[in-house]
Formats: C-alpha cells, structure tokens, sequence
C-alpha cells in the first residue's frame, strides 16, 4: 500500500504597525507618535517620554519591548532596518522600561523611555522604533483541498511607536517630480510622485483632487496622506472617478497637497494636468488600489 507523506506548512507571518493600521485592534497606545524638535542654540541633551499601552480584549498578551531602526518605503509602509543599528548612536543610547510586560484586559501599561547625548546627533531627521513583540507564537489552522495535506500559519503580534528627533538645522520641503493622468481599458489614474527635498521628512496632510471643465467644478475627492521621509520620494496612485464625465471632453485634473514645514507653517504643492476622456461612461465609479 502506498504511502502519502504528510507536509505541514509553517508559515511564519509577523504583523508590524506604527499604529497607522493597528495590527491588533484591541490594542490601544496612546500617544502612538514623537517627534521632539531640538532648535540649533539648544544645549538639551537628554530626552524623556512616555506612553501608555492598554488591551481591550479578553486575551493576555506577553511583549517584550526592544528599539530598532526604520525607512519609510515610496508607499509610506514601515522597513526596518537592522544592518545600519550598530553605528547609531540613537538606537544605542536608547534606554526603556521595562523590557517586559504582561498586558492584561483593562490594566493600561505603561513604558517610559530616555535618550540621553543628544548632541552627538548630527544636524537633521533622526528615528527609531520602540517596538511590543508578543513572545507567544498562536498557530492557526489553514483549510487545504487535499487531506494529506495540512497547513497552518504562526502569528507573532508587533506594534511600535515610532520616535523622531529633529535636531539642529532641519528642513522640511517637499516638490512634486511627476503628476500625470494615465488611462486604462476601463478608465483612468493618476501618479503623482513627492520627494522630500530637505533633511527632515514631510507629513503630507489634506490632499485633494479636483476634476473640472472649464470653470465648473466636476468632481472633489480627497487624497489620502503620507510621510516621505528626507531625500525619498512618495508615490500616490488611484482611479480617477470618471462616473461624471462626459466622453470625448477635455477635463482639468488638479491636485493639492499640504504638509507642515519646519517652523510649522502651511506648506501647499499644486498641480493640474489636462486629459480627453476617451472612455464610455458605463456607470464606473472610481475604487482605491492604494
């Protein structure tokens, strides 16, 4: 009689969240952000904060709390970054407590933290992670078509909060390096690419998209935001909605951005582009891709 080997999958997924789409509902860190601006004249080297983790559900949760570096990708998803950890002196000079916590429902936790020699710093944008890892794997049973196969998937819970310093000098500008409408067998987007031109990043806030024909407004939408961090460049692409549109008419796309520079004024980037809507209108409505 023939033989059927059994394979079991093992799938390792490790869920990380700056707390822009909590990897965890139920858990709730208030404030979920630093950023601590040190002017060029300041002598302070030392830096403390605090924050407050709490659970909302029933389950007990085990973390260990460790600091580590991150990028900030085109689409404004979190990389860490652990080949460039032993030359900062950010990430080690870092201390926290405590290094352990039981999270149990409805006993908020809470962690504090203290960077000191600030002034070994270099002039601009500085940032790390203190992250909540969960020390109990949960194994989770995955459907298969064929029984001879199992599958299961093993979850490790993180969330972090990240921590900025800007010190010295810093400047925070933004340009926009390419807008332009594209279309598709079934309507059109939009690319609009933002790099960050300075030493600090930029906090894109309050977008919005505006479709017009010749003087008449069309269509309003807004744009989701995002953090370009310094010297990268941000991307934003989505459908236009083109439900309003009449075929073969000329229409104005414009698009505007605001973020905060570093003396916390209103910054806005501004765009339009002109494109002939070649597309029958079949009752589409626009949909996010991003």
């Amino acid at each position: 009689m023939k033989k059927f080997l059994v394979l079991t999958f093992i799938l390792m997924s490790i869920i990380t969240a700056f707390l822009t789409v909590p990897a965890n509902a139920a858990i709730k860190i208030t404030p979920n952000r630093f950023e601590f601006t040190l002017k060029p004249n300041s002598t302070k080297n030392i830096i403390n904060g605090s924050f407050s983790v709490q659970g909302g559900s029933n389950e007990i949760i085990r973390f260990r709390v460790y600091p580590e570096n991150f990028n900030i990708a085109k689409d404004g998803s979190v990389i860490t970054d652990t080949e460039n950890a032993a030359n900062d002196p950010f990430l080690q000079n870092i201390r926290f407590n405590p290094l352990e916590f039981t999270l149990t429902p409805g006993q908020p936790m809470r962690v504090r933290f203290t960077i000191p020699n600030i002034q070994e710093l270099s002039d601009g944008e500085h940032r790390i992670a203190l992250l909540m890892e969960d020390v109990k794997t949960r194994e989770q049973a995955l459907p298969t078509d064929n029984e001879n196969v199992s599958a299961s998937i093993v979850i490790k819970t993180r969330v972090g909060v990240p921590i900025y310093i800007n010190k010295g000098k810093t400047i925070k500008s933004g340009s926009i390096e390419k807008f332009n409408v594209e279309n598709t067998s079934d309507g059109y987007y939009y690319v609009c690419n933002i790099k960050s031109t300075g030493n600090s990043n930029i906090r894109i806030t309050n977008g919005k998209g505006q479709i017009s024909c010749g003087r008449k407004l069309i269509s309003e939408f807004p744009v989701d935001g995002l953090v370009i961090q310094a010297g990268n460049t941000g991307n934003f692409k989505d459908n236009l909605p083109i439900k309003e549109l009449l075929p073969n008419e000329e229409y104005k796309f414009k698009i505007t951005f605001i973020y905060k520079d570093q003396n916390q004024k209103d910054r806005y980037l501004i765009n339009e582009v002109r494109f002939k809507n070649q597309v029958k209108n079949e009752g589409r409505n626009w949909k996010k891709t991003l």
